[in-house]
């Protein structure tokens, strides 16, 4: 029978090393281990920092359909994310994904409108 194995992320280690009791070793070594962790979690938070501060590869080719969108597609008058697909060019679920984005920057708005034979469904605005 095979023991089921632990994980933890080297975050998880670096903290754990920084709250343990380490026993056995001298006030040198216990600092040094520590100071390593210190250490190391700073490099991590700023990779981090870093990799956060730059789009990513779906935000940099989403840009131009976004821009496209607010600037020529939406109106006041509510539309269909089939009806934006069409002009777009995209798939209704990419069109509802650029306007999450699109209203989580305040230059769109959805709101339920009724198509004929459909019932309900999503309407965008600008």
């Amino acid at each position: 029978m095979e023991k089921e194995r632990f994980k933890m992320t080297k975050r998880e280690v670096m903290n754990a090393i920084l709250k343990a009791q380490i026993e056995g070793l001298n006030g040198e070594d216990v600092e040094g281990i520590k100071t390593f962790a210190e250490n190391e979690l700073a490099k991590m938070d700023a990779a981090n920092a870093k990799r956060k501060s730059k789009p990513t590869k779906a935000q940099v080719e989403n840009a131009p359909l976004i821009k496209k969108l607010v600037e020529e597609v939406l109106t006041e008058e509510p539309q269909t994310a089939a009806e934006v697909a069409e002009v777009l060019g995209v798939t209704p679920a990419k069109v509802a994904s650029l306007m999450r984005t699109v209203i989580a920057n305040g230059d769109g708005h959805k709101q339920e409108v009724k198509v004929k034979g459909k019932g309900k469904r999503v309407g965008y605005t600008l």
